[in-house]
C-alpha cells in the first residue's frame, strides 16, 4: 500500500523562511531510504532549485520514518510567537506582555554594561518597566532549530534605548505550548 502526503505552506511563512524550511527538509532527505520518492518541493528550472513550497512523501507501507511536516511548520509558527511577545514587550515597555512567554523558573545569563549578569529572569522584567517604551527598537528573529520540544531562537535588538543586544533563547515545549527558559545575551 503506497500512501501520498502533500502538504500546501502558506505563502507568508515561505516568504520570511524558506531558507529555514529548505535546510530542514533537505537534511531529513539525505536520511530518507531511497525507494522513497519527493515530488514538487524543488521546481527545477535551468538546472536550480527553487523552494516551490509544496511537499509530497510516497511512504511504503512498515517503513516507520515519516516526517511531520505540518507538525513543523506548525511549531515554527508557535515558536515565533512565543518569542514576539518578548520583543513586542521591549518596544512597549511593559513586561506583563513578554511574562507569558517564559517559564516560572526562566534563566538569563550574559554581559551588561561590561559585566557578567546571571540570575532569574525577574531582573529583565523589571529592567523593560524602567527603561519603559522605545518604538524606535529594530528587531530581527531567526529560528536556529526545531527538534521536538526544543528550540533555538536569535534575536537581534537594535537601537533600544541607544543598545543593541544579540540573544540566545532556548525554548521548551511544556503542556503544548512553547516557552522561553533561558534567555543568553551579548551587548553591543
Amino acid at each position: 500500500m503506497i500512501i501520498l502526503f502533500q502538504i500546501k505552506l502558506t505563502s507568508e511563512i515561505l516568504k520570511r523562511h524558506k531558507e529555514y524550511f529548505q535546510n530542514k527538509v533537505s537534511s531529513k532527505l539525505k536520511k530518507c531510504k531511497s525507494d522513497d520518492t519527493w515530488h514538487d518541493f524543488y521546481n527545477r528550472k535551468n538546472n536550480k532549485s527553487r523552494f516551490t513550497g509544496t511537499l509530497s512523501l510516497q511512504k511504503q507501507e512498515g517503513y516507520n520514518h515519516f516526517i511531520d511536516f505540518l507538525s513543523l511548520c506548525h511549531d515554527y509558527e508557535d515558536v515565533l510567537a512565543t518569542v514576539a511577545k518578548y520583543t513586542e514587550s521591549c518596544k512597549e515597555g511593559k513586561s506583563e506582555i513578554m511574562k507569558p512567554a517564559f517559564t516560572d523558573n526562566a534563566l538569563m545569563y550574559g554581559y551588561l554594561n561590561g559585566e557578567y549578569y546571571h540570575g532569574s529572569i525577574e531582573a529583565l522584567y523589571g529592567a523593560i518597566d524602567a527603561f519603559g517604551p522605545a518604538p524606535e527598537t529594530k528587531t530581527r528573529v531567526d529560528v536556529l532549530a526545531i527538534e521536538g520540544t526544543a528550540a533555538t531562537v536569535r534575536v537581534t535588538l537594535e537601537d533600544w534605548h541607544g543598545l543593541a543586544f544579540t540573544d540566545f533563547h532556548s525554548l521548551i515545549k511544556e503542556d503544548g505550548e512553547w516557552k522561553i527558559l533561558a534567555k543568553v545575551f551579548h551587548q553591543y
